[in-house]
C-alpha cells in the first residue's frame, strides 16, 4: 500500500512538472511594431489613435495628423486645412467623417470621398 502511494505521488509530481514545462513552450509573445518620425510620422508625440471603418489608422500628434494605410503615412497639417497642428482627439461619425479636435478648441473633419479637410467655424 505504501509503494502504491509513493508511486502515485511520484507520478503526480512528474505529471505536474511536465504540464508546467509544456505551458511555457506554447506561450506566444506579442509583437508590437513601433513607428516614429523615421517611418513618416510628423512627430514622436502621439496624443490619440483611431482605426476608422475603412481600416486606416489615424494618429493625432503635436505636428499634425497622419493617416496610415499599413505601409505609408500621409500627413495633414494646417496647410491642408487643419485649424491647428496640435490635434488632441479623433473620432469617426456614422457617415464616415473623421473629426479632429485641436488644442485651440476648434473642430475640423476629413471627407474620404474628396480627401479634403474642412474646418468648422460656427459651432
Amino acid at each position: 500500500m505504501i509503494n502504491k502511494i509513493k508511486n502515485w505521488t511520484i507520478s503526480s509530481t512528474i505529471l505536474i512538472v511536465l504540464l508546467i514545462l509544456s505551458l511555457n513552450g506554447y506561450s506566444q509573445s506579442t509583437y508590437l511594431q513601433h513607428f516614429s518620425t523615421k517611418d513618416g510620422l510628423p512627430s514622436n508625440s502621439c496624443f490619440y489613435t483611431l482605426q476608422d471603418s475603412k481600416g486606416y489608422i489615424w494618429v493625432a500628434t503635436d505636428a499634425g495628423v497622419s493617416r496610415f494605410d499599413g505601409k505609408v503615412f500621409e500627413t495633414f497639417s494646417v496647410d491642408d486645412g487643419l485649424p491647428d497642428n496640435q490635434i488632441l482627439q479623433i473620432k469617426e461619425d456614422r457617415s464616415g467623417k473623421i473629426w479632429f479636435l485641436a488644442l485651440n478648441g476648434q473642430l475640423s473633419y476629413f471627407l474620404m470621398a474628396s480627401s479634403l479637410m474642412k474646418q468648422i467655424t460656427n459651432y
